[in-house]
C-alpha cells in the first residue's frame, strides 16, 4: 500500500481493535488508540471516512472499511484502516481544476475561432450587401455580387443583384428618355408622372418642323454610307438644341424633324421657347454648313415652320406598339408652313406671333 503515493499507512484490526497487521511491525500484536483531534466527514454502510492532523500538522484521511466473515450472517471480524495525505488530494484537486480550466480555455479559443470563421462566412456577404447598396445609392449601377449560397443570404443575395438589373434598365429607359428631351424636361415628366394620361387629350401645343432644302437631289449625288452619316452628324446638332430649349423630339422623318413644346407637358413659355429654338438652329445650321463645305460637302440649308394651337396629345398605336405624338389641323398648318418655308427662314403663325409679339421682333 505505500507504493501508492499519498498513502501513509495501512493496518488491519481484529474485532477487538487490536493490530493484526501493520505498515510498521512495532505496531502488530498492541490496541489501536482512538483517533483524536478531528471528525467524521462521511459514514456511509460500516465505510467511514475520519479528517484527522498528523503529528507533523498536515491534514491526513483515515479511510476505514469493515471485514466481514461471509455466512448465512454476515459477521464483523474486523476493519481495515488506510491514511491517506490530504495535502495530495488537494493538489490532484488542483492539478483537475487546471486541466479544466486549460480545457475551458481550449474550448473558447476553439469556440472563438468557429465563430469567427462562421462570422466571417456571415459578415462578408453581409458587407458586400451593404457596400453594394451604398454604391447604388451614390449612382453606380453596376453591382453585381457573386455568392451561391442557399440560404437566407443567398435568397437576398439574389434579390439585390435583380434589384441592380431592374435598376440598370430603369435607368437605361431614363437616358434614352432623355435622348428626345432636355434632361430637366424629362425629370420634370418622371416626376409628374401621375399627370400624364394614356390615350389622348386636348392641349396647347407649339409645333416645330424643320426641313433640308433640295436634301433629295443632293442625297442622289453622295453614296449612301456618306448620305447617312451626314444626317447623323445634322441630327445630333439639331437635336442637341431642342433639348437645351426643353422641347422634346416627337420623331425624324427623312431630314425633317418633329419637336414639341407643350407636351407632354408644358412649361408655361412654350411658343416662345420654340421661336428661341428655332432661331438657335439655324444659327447651328449656319457652323455645320461651314464645316460641311471645308470638307467639300454640299451645304444643307433648312427651313423651320411654328404654329401654336390645340391638338390631340397622346399615345397612338396598338397595344404591342405606340408612340406618343400629336395630331390635328394646327399641326398641319406648322407642317405647310415649313414647306413654304425659304432656306435659312423661320415661319411662324399668327396664333404663335399673338402670344410672343412682345418679346420677338418679326417681318
Amino acid at each position: 500500500a505505500l507504493r501508492a503515493p499519498g498513502v501513509k499507512y495501512a493496518l488491519i484490526l481484529d474485532r477487538d481493535q487490536m493490530v493484526r497487521a501493520d505498515t510498521s511491525m512495532t505496531h502488530v500484536g498492541t490496541r489501536y488508540p482512538a483517533l483524536s483531534g478531528g471528525s467524521y466527514l462521511q459514514e456511509r454502510q460500516g465505510f467511514k471516512v475520519y479528517r484527522a492532523i498528523d503529528a507533523a500538522g498536515n491534514g491526513l484521511l483515515d479511510l476505514q472499511v469493515p471485514i466481514m466473515a461471509l455466512a448465512d450472517t454476515p459477521i464483523r471480524i474486523g476493519e481495515i484502516h488506510l491514511g491517506l495525505s490530504e495535502a495530495l488530494i488537494q493538489q490532484n484537486i488542483q492539478d483537475m481544476r487546471l486541466h479544466l480550466l486549460g480545457l475551458t480555455l481550449l474550448a473558447l479559443i476553439l469556440g472563438g475561432i468557429g465563430a469567427a470563421i462562421l462570422a466571417g462566412m456571415m459578415v462578408g456577404p453581409i458587407t458586400a450587401l451593404v457596400e453594394g447598396v451604398r454604391a447604388i445609392g451614390g449612382g453606380n449601377l453596376e453591382q453585381h455580387i457573386n455568392l451561391k449560397r442557399n440560404d437566407e443570404l443567398g435568397v437576398l443575395t439574389d434579390a439585390f443583384n435583380d434589384m441592380a438589373v431592374s435598376l440598370r434598365d430603369k435607368e437605361f429607359i431614363k437616358s434614352t428618355f432623355e435622348r428626345y428631351m432636355s434632361k430637366p424636361l424629362a425629370e420634370q415628366i418622371l416626376q409628374q408622372r401621375d399627370k400624364l394620361q394614356l390615350g389622348g387629350e386636348v392641349r396647347e401645343v407649339t409645333v416645330l418642323f424643320s426641313d433640308i432644302r433640295r436634301f433629295t437631289s443632293l442625297a442622289e449625288q453622295l453614296p449612301p454610307e456618306q448620305v447617312v452619316e451626314m444626317l447623323n452628324h445634322y441630327f445630333t446638332r439639331m437635336i442637341d438644341v431642342v433639348t437645351s430649349h426643353e422641347g422634346m423630339v416627337d420623331k425624324l422623318m427623312g431630314d425633317s424633324v418633329m419637336a414639341l413644346f407643350g407636351a407632354p407637358i408644358s412649361l408655361g413659355d412654350d411658343p416662345l421657347r420654340a421661336i428661341r429654338c428655332a432661331l438657335k438652329m439655324q444659327k447651328a445650321g449656319i457652323r455645320f454648313n461651314h464645316e460641311q463645305e471645308a470638307k467639300g460637302l454640299p451645304a444643307l440649308p433648312m427651313g423651320i415652320g411654328i404654329n401654336t394651337g390645340s391638338v390631340v396629345a397622346g399615345n397612338i398605336g396598338s397595344s404591342t406598339k405606340m408612340e406618343y405624338t400629336v395630331i390635328g389641323d394646327e399641326v398641319n398648318i406648322a407642317a405647310r408652313m415649313q414647306g413654304i418655308a425659304q432656306p435659312g427662314e423661320v415661319l411662324i403663325s399668327e396664333n404663335t406671333y399673338r402670344m410672343v409679339e412682345d418679346a420677338i421682333h418679326v417681318t
